[in-house]
């Protein structure tokens, strides 16, 4: 995101996904077979500081001044809520007065502190990244879409894109995961976030389902499109490069297969 947005066309995204996350320096799905181990599946670290501050680092000034306004959310630990991180200042954000939503702007802040801490998710990651006077980690727990915020529910056109339908067997993979871990688990290792983001990660395929419902509604008044893939590439700890590479290529080829859906959803 902050690459397109800094680069547009010319961001060095695809280089990124195709080299980089193939990597053991990034990725190195062993540490999730062992479940005591301390060593993250994610290094973070090295993504944030070696990849994206020293390798390809990002245009922050373009952010700030690009045209288009953007917003991720981060969980606060330490306040137990949400909060938004955007491109525009408090001055310039266009939200309702009295909205509910706690905004910061990344000028305040380093922005690979911001993705670090966007990132640290359970199980992949399980340390709060600290920014400021806080403690953060990722939201996608409690926030899986932004339909909910004040400003982007009430947009005349919203396209959300997710990864596939929550199946049953999914659904019972999030439960143990977000349960079990906490008791069982977790208990044993120095590495780990709070044990209540566990329980959350357990419900998220209930969020999602409501949160999609919500979507359907703005949906039929043609205010919405989803775009999600078509067809399973590689498993779950596949991160070969050809399987990275396909992957990349397929989400061209669904833009290119809902072409005429977009002009339509565009002209509406």
């Amino acid at each position: 995101m902050f690459y397109y947005i800094s680069d547009a066309d010319k961001h060095p995204g695809r280089k990124v996904w195709m080299s980089e996350l193939s990597s053991k320096n990034f990725i190195d799905y062993k540490n999730m077979s062992d479940f005591f181990s301390d060593k993250p599946v994610y290094d973070i670290d090295y993504m944030a500081d070696e990849v994206f501050r020293n390798r390809h680092p990002i245009n922050v000034k373009n952010v700030l001044d690009s045209p288009i306004d953007f917003y991720f959310p981060m969980y606060n630990i330490d306040l137990s809520r949400i909060e938004l991180f955007s491109n525009r200042t408090t001055e310039q954000l266009k939200f309702e007065p009295g909205t509910s939503c706690t905004i910061n702007s990344i000028e305040q802040y380093d922005v690979y502190d911001l993705i670090r801490a966007a990132n640290a998710a359970q199980f992949v990651y399980d340390k709060p990244v600290k920014i400021g006077d806080y403690h953060y980690m990722d939201a996608a727990a409690w926030c899986p879409y932004l339909i909910d915020v004040p400003g982007i529910k009430g947009s005349k056109k919203i396209v959300i894109v997710t990864k596939s339908d929550n199946s049953f067997r999914r659904r019972l993979t999030y439960l143990f995961m977000g349960f079990v871990f906490p008791f069982l688990i977790g208990p044993f290792r120095s590495r780990h976030l709070p044990w209540h983001s566990y329980f959350q990660y357990g419900k998220k395929p209930w969020l999602i389902d409501r949160m999609s419902k919500e979507a359907d509604v703005l949906h039929k008044y043609d205010s919405l499109i989803t775009i999600k893939p078509r067809i399973k590439l590689g498993g779950q700890t596949d991160n070969s490069p050809e399987t990275l590479r396909k992957n990349f290529m397929h989400g061209y080829d669904l833009i290119d297969e809902m072409e005429e859906e977009f002009i339509r959803f565009f002209k509406q």
